[in-house]
């Protein structure tokens, strides 16, 4: 799989590139969800002064490092990565072009929010401690968010769980990565077999399943049942409708999340009403063996008209073979051909057709 499909880096190379909102969503591209602090939190995050949850804090991570994030444009599937540099330069023109408090929801148009203010940005750095709690397995040099959440609804929806990361949106450029080409091929190498790896770790920790309309993602190894939260394969949330499987299963998605499966090779046909149980007859008496026929009277009459008609017949077939013997006489054979021919007349002569009907004729008027 990896084989097949390129990776392109993500770069800034001009004023109108870059990051130019932050999405709540339920299930981010980068696969980090934020935490809300608490008063016990403050001491080991070193983040901002938090004196107890009703400071309605979230930290997230808005990009991870070299972090391989898929996406699909028709049959076109890539993936994208953001290194560090860029990372760095994104973090530091989002404060300077102040889109930092530009939010909205799911990605989706008309969803602007205000009431989420951005209180800190930094990237992750473990060499000089900063490092956050809880985001452990989140690359170095990723770029991290906190933000103070007055938006009562919103604050609502995170507690609920409707709204767990976060989502860039902005404008770069993306170059394919040629790994084995660049000059240091060793340092890319290494960063190649990383993505790889983490790559890998992704994938185990999904499931996934091919639809008519895409394919549907979900957290855990475990198979698709309701009530799972589903995504397609490029983060986004998928539309509301049916999605008909190759086993020919038909998932239902309401909201992003499944509310229905059905299998229709697994249904089975209802077991037929019992019927109720009907007295057994009385076995019947044998009927009695028929009495055999009564031969048909002999009807010599008809027998003779048959004869007669046989006798016309073989009439016939002896005046032609007068008629070849005749012939034959006529050219004179070579004497054992001749021979040969008599034995074979002398034979047929000796019981023909024509003696047996005689017989036969002559037994009937005794």
């Amino acid at each position: 799989m990896l084989k097949n499909i390129p990776f392109y880096q993500a770069i800034i190379t001009n004023d109108h590139e870059g990051i130019i909102r932050i999405s709540l969503v339920e299930n981010p591209a980068v696969e980090s969800y934020f935490v809300a602090f608490s008063k016990e939190d403050e001491q080991e995050i070193q983040t901002y002064s938090i004196e107890n949850e009703e400071e309605r804090m979230i930290l997230g991570v808005v990009m991870r490092c070299n972090f391989p994030i898929y996406r699909r444009k028709g049959d076109f599937e890539y993936y994208q990565i953001y290194n560090a540099e860029t990372i760095k330069v994104m973090a530091e023109k989002m404060l300077f072009d102040n889109t930092q408090n530009n939010i909205r929801l799911f990605h989706t148009d008309g969803t602007d929010v205000e009431g989420v203010n951005l209180v800190q940005l930094f990237i992750k750095d473990s060499s000089k401690g900063i490092s956050p709690k809880g985001f452990e397995n989140i690359e170095d040099g990723s770029l991290f968010a906190q933000y103070k959440v007055e938006n009562d609804e919103v604050w609502a929806a995170i507690k609920e769980g409707t709204f767990k990361g976060l989502s860039l949106e902005g404008y770069f450029t993306y170059v394919e990565e040629k790994f084995e080409k660049n000059n240091n091929q060793e340092k890319n190498k290494s960063i190649m077999n990383k993505i790889k790896e983490m790559l890998s770790k992704i994938l185990a920790q999904f499931g996934a399943v091919s639809t008519d309309k895409g394919n549907l993602v979900w957290e855990g190894e475990g198979e698709l049942k309701e009530g799972d939260i589903v995504t397609l394969e490029d983060g986004n949330q998928p539309e509301n409708g049916e999605y008909r499987t190759e086993d020919n299963k038909v998932i239902t998605v309401e909201d992003g999340k499944v509310v229905k499966i059905e299998d229709a090779e697994a249904e089975v046909a209802p077991e037929p009403e019992a019927q109720p149980e009907e007295m057994a007859e009385p076995e019947a008496e044998p009927a009695p063996e028929p009495e055999p026929a009564p031969e048909p009277e002999y009807d010599a009459k008809a027998e003779i008209e048959a004869l007669r008609a046989e006798i016309e017949v073989l009439k016939s077939e002896i005046e032609g073979l007068k008629q070849t013997i005749a012939d034959v006489v006529e050219k004179p054979a070579v004497p054992p051909v001749a021979d040969e021919f008599e034995a074979v007349v002398n034979e047929n002569n000796s019981d023909s057709k024509l003696d047996k009907v005689c017989k036969r004729i002559a037994s009937m008027r005794k």
